[in-house]
């Protein structure tokens, strides 16, 4: 057998093996960086998923709030302006009541200046009058000049 061209071909037969081999661990290689990178893509994905729902939850919770806030405002101005009101009734009132008080102190001053006139005209010996005639307690009677 003559075998001079075997060897050549069994060199490059062993070298096409080899580069086949190598050529299988490079695939592998990148398969598992292409699933690397996939699983990597996937992990920042569902990482920045959280995120986002997170922001929705507190733009959420912010705006509802705001709406708490703006409730809790306008039923504090509601209570401001019936506070008000209340205060403007009852200033009216107070001073309504304050000129009652003083036309009632007049009216007593006035009372108890009668009552005295009277009590001083009717006291007196001689029953003297000066002519000047007031509705009393009793009926007309003659007011003295003090």
């Amino acid at each position: 057998m003559f075998r001079p061209t075997s060897a050549p071909c069994c060199h490059r037969f062993n070298a096409l093996v080899s580069e086949k081999a190598a050529v299988s661990t490079d695939l592998m290689i990148s398969e598992e960086e292409r699933l690397n990178v996939s699983k990597n893509l996937i992990d920042l994905q569902i990482e920045n998923n959280h995120v986002r729902e997170a922001a929705e939850r507190a733009e959420y919770d912010q705006a509802n709030m705001i709406m708490t806030l703006e409730d809790e405002l306008l039923e504090i101005r509601k209570q401001l302006d019936e506070t008000a009101q209340a205060h403007e009734a009852a200033r009216v009132e107070a001073n309504l009541a304050e000129t009652e008080r003083r036309e009632l102190a007049d009216e007593c001053a006035l009372s108890l200046l009668l009552h005295l006139s009277c009590h001083f005209c009717l006291s007196r010996p001689t029953r003297a009058c000066c002519g000047i005639h007031v509705l009393g307690c009793c009926a007309w009677m003659h007011v003295s000049c003090l």
